[in-house]
């Protein structure tokens, strides 16, 4: 049974891993079940503060999209930028998978900026900063997802 268990967890970690690439699947709160289920239903127990790791993931999942937002408004974009860049990841997540997450955004950013009298310059310099908020996002929740893998795997050997 507990093998069973086991590979429910792996499965919870994979769909954690892969979930923070793809914005629909919040990645690190999968892993963070794979986690909780890990440590209450197998006869291993994690040494760690699991209430401690639960804010750390929240807090990561929150920044992620904060990050976004917040770098396109950093490089100068406004209200017009910022919904740019959210209904560009919709639709770059829906229709253009798995480039579209990247891409959407972006060029989301772009146009809105554009939009709001922006020059080219400035419309590409928000755009970037969407991007860099993108990818920032991205390795905080890569890096705490592969923390609760390597967690559990070190538990295993």
């Amino acid at each position: 049974m507990e093998t069973i268990i086991i590979c429910i967890v792996f499965l919870f970690l994979f769909f954690g891993l892969i979930g923070c690439v793809i914005p629909v699947i919040p990645g690190p709160i999968f892993s963070l079940m794979g986690l909780f289920i890990f440590h209450f239903f197998t006869s291993h127990s994690i040494s760690l503060n699991l209430l401690m790791l639960t804010i750390l993931v929240f807090l990561f999942t929150i920044l992620d999209y904060w990050l976004q937002l917040y770098s396109v408004q950093k490089f100068g974009g406004g209200k017009k930028a910022i919904y740019g860049t959210f209904i560009g990841l919709l639709v770059g997540m829906f229709f253009f998978p798995p480039f579209g997450i990247i891409l959407g955004p972006l060029i989301g950013a772009l146009i809105g900026s554009l939009i709001e009298n922006k020059n080219t310059y400035d419309s590409v310099k928000i755009a970037l900063g969407s991007l860099l908020g993108f990818i920032f996002g991205t390795v905080l929740k890569i890096s705490i997802s592969v923390y609760i893998i390597y967690l559990v795997i070190s538990i295993l050997i």
